[in-house]
């Protein structure tokens, strides 16, 4: 399918989250035309277990995309283009026939984590970083790899190929033997980010055949057309071109236009994500932080990863009685409040620590309770705990001499205009809002335009789609007070894990 200059193009991009798909059409102006949100629930399971099923995700994809389709109202002829983001390190495993023979292994599920700590022991953790960017952590794909291995060898035996989430939707909508993206590819921990291929020594190491692995492509570039299929699932013309997207993560960046050095851009989501272009690929050598292949060729992303940041608002909520929670009011008293919540702390790790600590036992707690403490108080000191964990991760990338000029925060949370004047107040220094928050489906729209050539470079598609809203700068008197209380909160980090209160909850890897 040519590109029509005559008419302006539109552009769909589809993300995949933890419980959500959405899809967008975005035109070539970088302006947001329609959305259309369908859920996708994982299942959870004490056991650690937390899977995806792929009839879910299938249904959602294609609700999602019709939706959004239908909402333009314009003809299916103008979208030049389709391309995919989403969570990264979730695995599926697909038969001979092409279709999954299991549910997927979300990125959170920890079930692997007695046998990636013995992994590390075999491999090494400095050379396992040196090649990955990764620290050895169950998050990433080789921990599900691992427990399969382990505990399911039939369902490996059943496996034809493994698929990520992003090749997995773009079989979906007609791509023959679709290829992984780089960026998507370097979460899996099997990656050589350095030299953007699937590396033989930690493949050997983990006994996994490369065979069974998706091909690789850089972001950007052709991976196939929409099918006859999908075409009339969704209301499209059959031919679109399929665009290779990127990780959720790399693509808010270029979403944000974090693409040169100085710009740093902050997800708040289901977790809180902070990311750094980089030139050069620079593992961090004390493995606190990632090094990920970026959404723009040739380029790397140093990254934070904080599993629990709107899924710790959310949590908020179901405990506070949804009632409670819709009225709006809440909020406003929450933004009130003084930096310190009137006592109240509270350490973010309801899903364990990511970076910088990497303490899967680590546990969420609230200190500092009092009979005269109400909701806002709790509120407010979960807003204040997870951006307390985010100036953790910036801090690191200073630490490494990774510039900080100008943050950009994105996310569907930066609707909760008091956490962003309270982020801004943690980090002491100013931060802007983008035109459009969700800052993944517009880097995954960037994407599928510079697919088919609507722009020359990315570089020149994000300087023509990526627009800033707002600036917040911080309170000096806040600044101050959360300068003092940050040093507060990373002790009692500290003081949590010397006195071995984390790791009380067993995700060693027995069958589910």
């Amino acid at each position: 399918m040519r590109l029509n200059k005559s008419k302006s193009p539109l552009f769909a991009a589809i993300d995949c989250g933890t419980t959500s798909v959405k899809a967008a059409v975005v035109d070539q102006n970088g302006c947001l035309v329609a959305s259309h949100l369908s859920s996708c629930p994982c299942s959870r399971r004490v056991s650690g277990a937390v899977e995806n099923d792929p009839r879910h995700i299938r249904r959602a994809v294609f609700s999602a995309l019709r939706g959004a389709v239908g909402k333009t109202g314009a003809r299916s002829s103008r979208i030049a283009a389709i391309s995919v983001t989403g969570q990264r390190a979730t695995v599926f495993c697909l038969g001979a026939d092409g279709e999954p023979v299991a549910p997927g292994l979300n990125w959170q599920d920890m079930r692997g984590a007695r046998e990636t700590a013995l992994f590390e022991s075999r491999v090494g953790s400095a050379r396992f970083t040196a090649l990955t960017g990764l620290p050895c952590n169950t998050v990433f794909t080789l921990g599900k790899w691992l427990y399969l291995r382990a505990h399911q060898p039939d369902l490996i035996r059943r496996t034809k190929r493994f698929a990520l989430i992003n090749d997995y939707i773009l079989g979906l909508l007609g791509a023959r033997n679709p290829p992984v993206d780089w960026s998507s590819a370097s979460l899996t921990g099997f990656f050589d980010t350095g030299r953007c291929r699937w590396s033989p020594a930690i493949l050997t190491a983990a006994g996994l055949e490369v065979g069974k692995l998706p091909g690789l492509a850089p972001p950007g570039q052709r991976a196939g057309a929409l099918s006859c299929a999908a075409a009339q699932a969704v209301g499209l013309t059959e031919g679109i071109p399929l665009i290779t997207g990127a990780g959720d993560q790399q693509c808010a960046g270029l979403g944000a236009g974090a693409i040169r050095p100085g710009v740093v851009e902050i997800t708040i989501g289901t977790a809180a994500v902070p990311l750094a272009y980089s030139a050069r690929f620079r593992p961090d050598p004390r493995r606190r932080i990632m090094c990920c292949a970026h959404a723009l060729p040739g380029s790397w992303n140093l990254e934070g990863l904080q599993n629990s940041a709107g899924s710790s608002v959310e949590w908020m909520k179901k405990v506070l009685g949804r009632k409670l929670m819709k009225q709006d009011v809440i909020w406003g008293t929450v933004a009130r409040l003084p930096p310190g919540s009137g006592g109240v702390r509270f350490l973010p790790y309801m899903a364990g620590s990511a970076a910088p600590h990497w303490d899967k036992g680590a546990t969420g707690a609230f200190l500092g309770l009092t009979l005269a403490h109400g909701p806002e108080s709790l509120l407010r000191a979960v807003l204040e705990g997870v951006s307390f964990e985010t100036r953790e991760n910036i801090d690191t990338f200073t630490s490494l001499g990774v510039p900080v000029d100008d943050i950009r925060v994105t996310g569907g949370y930066t609707h909760i205009s008091a956490w962003n004047s309270i982020l801004a107040g943690v980090l002491g220094r100013s931060v802007s809002l983008l035109e459009e928050p969700q800052a993944s489906m517009m880097g995954a729209a960037i994407l599928a335009a510079v697919g088919v050539g609507a722009y020359d470079s990315i570089e020149a598609a994000v300087s023509g789609m990526v627009r800033i809203k707002c600036r917040i700068s911080p309170d000096p008197a806040q600044a101050a007070a959360y300068g003092r209380l940050f040093s507060e909160y990373r002790s009692l980090g500290g003081l949590f894990r010397n006195a071995g209160l984390f790791g009380s909850l067993d995700h060693g890897g027995g069958a589910a």
